[in-house]
């Protein structure tokens, strides 16, 4: 299995899912009946996921999906610290200085800067190494501009074209230093250069279209998020000083990175203004999109607070070159390259960890328990209402259960927080400008505030017919609606309920319907207006081919789909016709 903890369990459960709808539609992304009462599955909050999805695709005949997602984790541990010795090497010309500098990433990456540790442990893995890779794409159209090689600029475009694949939030990493790189080397520039630029920004585009297209049409679904935010003078120094156990040795070792790394901007203003300018740009990019990135349009929903992670490990890179001139002209660094190796192999036994990291592919028990549960259900005729808590145990849980169970789920998953329709979130926190413990939230109301006339329409609505509370806390509350819900038992960590209703897939109308993804089937519809308990997008059509429009109900932002079927047909397929 792969890495499980955090968002690595959501890496995987998206690959699955990808690769199903793959098969059955030939797109990566698609309509998802099963979780959340109908979502866009791959667009906008997936998309830093789209080059894990492609390549467990690719591969997916010869090696399990799983085992594609845990070589590319492992990789991306392992090849991050190469891509700070190839940008440093290609900046400064200086293999020592390139090595140099490759030890810093190890000694410093998920340690002594904690950030990174946080990062490592939630999973941004996709994140992680579009920011290493930014590193040398700068300095390769750095190198293009002052050499004019055209190997440089095939380089610099073959990565510009996979970067964003990795994960989009890179182009705020790179867009400014290149910005300035571009500007303070205008005039130098033919116009065949010229033409080259634009070129690679246009193979970018189209390399990135299949994902770009989808994600601006539904970018409308993305919301502000409480996590990953900026907070601040406080966020930003308890994050390079105070974070760990370590307290001590981050305060000397983040102190001298910060010494070193305006060192070499000095030294760099001495040689080269316009190239000491375009690290200052670059830096001082960083500092800002980390500090008070969530005061700009959009800033809350991208969770801008990551950028801290980028902003040290520049840091730490421009100290490193500081560190080795400052060690050569001491007279401690004779040997060369061979002292550095020697500090690289130093750095790699000191820091085991950064390979083993703070990671788990194992499921606690009671959760594999409640999966298991859920499979071996009998197909539902309506939805389970699953509990997610903001522990990364649960998060592993309810994604998996999209792919891995053959029952419509609503409540929890990632896509929950960050999408449109986390109206439907049933979780045991709840946020309030801090994080209150023990207060389950459940569609978007406090459920301890939530009368039984109240949620029964919730449930309605949703078409619940079963109940997994995750928290002693949420089984209390729920329990209280005895009318409503009877206890069965607990599975594992679940507390598992019945709702005493009749189930309906339908609001207005009636018939039998099934479901898969990109589709909806309907037998035996009743004649006239049908309204179903699935959301609609303006991409569903349906055969035979009649009027789908979107209806609202109660307080959910996105509305649900209703059918004119005056003819009376008793077949109706509903499916998503793409872009």
């Amino acid at each position: 299995m792969p890495f499980l903890n955090g968002d690595f369990s959501v890496y995987y459960a998206r690959a699955l899912r990808a690769q199903e709808f793959f098969v059955r539609t030939g797109r990566l992304w698609g309509y998802d009946p099963y979780s959340m009462a109908g979502y866009v599955s791959g667009p906008v909050c997936e998309a830093g996921d789209l080059f894990i999805n492609l390549i467990a695709h690719w591969f997916a005949r010869a090696i399990p999906i799983w085992a594609s997602v845990l070589s590319l984790e492992i990789g991306v541990l392992l090849f991050a610290p190469f891509t700070v010795l190839w940008a440093i090497r290609l900046w400064t010309r200086d293999w020592d200085a390139g090595w140099c500098g490759f030890s810093a990433t190890i000694l410093t990456f998920g340690l002594f800067e904690p950030f990174s540790r946080h990062i490592l442990q939630f999973g941004c893995f996709g994140f992680e190494i579009a920011v290493f890779l930014g590193f040398p794409l700068v300095a390769l159209y750095r190198e293009w501009v002052r050499n004019k090689r055209w190997l440089d600029w095939a380089q610099f475009t073959v990565l510009s074209c996979i970067i964003y694949q990795i994960h989009p939030m890179a182009l705020l990493v790179i867009f400014l230093p290149l910005l300035a790189i571009f500007f303070s080397s205008l005039r130098r520039l033919s116009l065949l250069q010229h033409a080259a630029f634009c070129a690679s920004a246009l193979l970018t585009i189209l390399a990135n279209w299949w994902w770009l297209r989808p994600s601006l049409a539904f970018s409308h679904w993305r919301v502000d998020v409480p996590y990953l935010l900026t907070l601040g003078w406080n966020f930003f120094l308890e994050d390079a000083f105070v974070l760990g156990p370590l307290k001590p040795l981050l305060i000397v070792v983040n102190g001298a990175a910060l010494f070193f790394a305006f060192l070499t901007l000095f030294r760099r203003w001495r040689v080269s203004k316009g190239e000491c300018l375009t690290l200052v740009v670059w830096l001082g990019a960083l500092f800002v999109l980390g500090l008070f990135g969530d005061r700009f349009p959009g800033g809350r929903a991208l969770q801008m607070g990551r950028f801290v992670f980028p902003f040290w490990m520049f840091c730490y890179g421009l100290a490193s070159i500081s560190f080795l001139e400052k060690a050569r002209s001491s007279g401690v660094l004779r040997g060369g390259a061979a002292s550095v190796v020697l500090a690289v192999v130093l750095a790699t036994l000191i820091r085991p960890s950064i390979w083993a990291g703070p990671f788990t592919n194992q499921f606690h028990p009671g959760e594999s328990a409640f999966l298991e549960y859920a499979a071996k259900l009998r197909p539902l005729p309506g939805r389970i209402l699953a509990e997610c808590v903001d522990n990364w145990d649960d998060e592993k849980t309810v994604d998996l259960m999209d792919p891995a169970v053959p029952q419509s789920v609503i409540g929890g998953g990632h896509a929950s927080i960050v999408l449109i329709t986390r109206t439907t979130l049933f979780s045991g926190q709840y946020f309030s400008g801090e994080l209150t413990l023990n207060d389950p939230l459940l569609f978007q109301h406090r459920l301890k505030d939530l009368s039984d006339a109240e949620l029964r329409s919730y449930f309605d609505l949703y078409n619940i017919v079963l109940v997994a509370c995750r928290t002693i806390q949420s089984a209390i509350l729920i329990n209280r609606h005895h009318h409503l819900v009877r206890y069965q038992k607990q599975v594992g960590r679940y507390y598992i309920f019945e709702v005493n209703r009749t189930p309906s897939w339908f609001i207005k109308g009636s018939g039998a319907l099934s479901m898969d993804y990109d589709r909806l089937k309907i037998s035996r519809a009743s004649q006239g207006d049908l309204l179903l308990k699935f959301h609609w997008i303006p991409q569903l059509r349906s055969r035979p081919e009649l009027s789908l429009y979107p209806v609202y109900e109660k307080d959910d932002p996105v509305p649900f789909v209703g059918i004119h079927n005056r003819a009376g047909d008793k077949k109706i397929e509903i499916y998503n016709a793409g872009l």
